[in-house]
């Protein structure tokens, strides 16, 4: 059995019909790596999008409970110093034993402690 001849399956006429080929088949690649690109581009965006929206809502959640956490810790410590002052000044309104000088340090001592503490 013998198999026809075709001419236009010749090596000569193949070379001429593949040089454009290869042309638009770099063309094409080109446009499929842009394609590619954009494709990323876009699920990076979509992907950023996500996680920013998802990062804000767990954010503001455990803000929230730092906060409170925090918040009861400044509060326990601001009580703490205000009933550390109330005991002082009952020392003195009490003892009638110190001198006008110490009892007039040890209120202006009490002045600045509790504005700095803003009682």
């Amino acid at each position: 059995l013998t198999l026809p001849s075709f001419s236009f399956l010749s090596n000569k006429h193949a070379r001429r019909t593949t040089e454009p080929a290869n042309r638009s088949s770099k063309a094409v690649s080109l446009f499929r790596t842009q394609k590619i690109e954009a494709l990323d581009e876009t699920h990076y965006q979509d992907g950023y999008k996500d996680g920013y929206d998802d990062g804000m809502v767990s954010g503001k959640e455990e803000g929230r409970q730092v906060g409170l956490k925090l918040g009861f810790q400044v509060g326990e410590e601001l009580g703490f110093y205000q009933g550390c002052l109330d005991v002082w000044m009952s020392i003195i309104r009490l003892d009638q034993g110190h001198d006008e000088g110490d009892k007039a340090e040890i209120q202006g001592y009490h002045g600045k402690l509790r504005s700095k503490i803003g009682v």
